[in-house]
Formats: C-alpha cells, structure tokens, sequence
C-alpha cells in the first residue's frame, strides 16, 4: 500500500525520481496492473507476504516475465513497512 511506498522512498529517497510506482490499494486491481506492468522492461514487486499477496505476486509473475518477486527483502515480516517500523532496515 502507500506506507510501503512512503517506506521504500524512505529507504532510497533518490528511487522516486527513477522510477514509476503503481501502488494497488488492493488485490481486486490486479487485473489493471498486469496491463500496466506489461508497458515495462522491469517490474519490481513488493507484496504482502501472507496468502493474498503471494498469489498476487504468482499471478502478476506468470502474465509478466519481466516481473521481479522483491519479498525476500522483508520476509519474515508482513511488509516492508513492519521491517523498518521493527528497526531491521
């Protein structure tokens, strides 16, 4: 969601003037994304790690080669945003 982007600029505040952000406020937009995603050489995904964000992720990845599974990076938290509010980034 935003406070996983808000979180990911703070991180790399210099990433928001490289890169484009689709934030899905929801997994019902996926079908959206795919479309926009397709647009692009490289796709970095940051999805939550429970049920619904994996299978967002799996479906995202399958319609898109370019696609990039990025949830390594917090895996033992929800998101981002609780890896860095527990002070582990």
């Amino acid at each position: 969601g935003m406070f996983d982007l808000l979180s990911l600029i703070e991180i790399n505040p210099e990433s928001n003037l490289e890169y484009d952000f689709l934030v899905l406020n929801s997994t019902a937009f996926v079908s959206k994304a795919i479309k926009v995603c397709k647009g692009y050489r490289q796709v970095e995904l940051y999805l939550d790690n429970d049920t619904s964000g994996r299978k967002t992720t799996e479906r995202l990845m399958e319609c898109s080669k370019n696609c990039l599974d990025r949830s390594s990076l917090y895996c033992d938290f929800k998101d981002i945003n609780e890896k860095i509010r527990k002070g582990f980034m």
